[in-house]
């Protein structure tokens, strides 16, 4: 979808000619990829999109551990100080 056609004359003067070039570009930054679906309307036709609403990136294995030996022990000391 151009805004130039092949019936049409080509642009009279340098801002016009601008204006089309840029108008191209849009176009082809705007419409260049198939449109995407929202959750909603995924959801109602019966599929569940989940990296739409849960875009957290994973953390590698070796990340995940660590993390979870810290979270382990940030709890076993919130529950030591609350014997007190």
């Amino acid at each position: 979808m151009s805004t130039l056609t092949p019936d049409r004359a080509a642009p009279q003067s340098d801002d016009e000619a601008l204006t089309a070039q840029q108008m191209q570009q849009a176009e082809e930054l705007l419409f260049s990829e198939p449109p995407r679906e929202g959750f909603a309307k995924a959801l109602f036709r019966g599929e569940f999109r989940g990296d739409i609403v849960f875009p957290y990136p994973q953390l590698p294995a070796s990340q995940r551990e660590e993390e979870k030996k810290e979270n382990i022990e940030n709890q076993r000391e919130r529950v030591g100080k609350g014997d007190r």
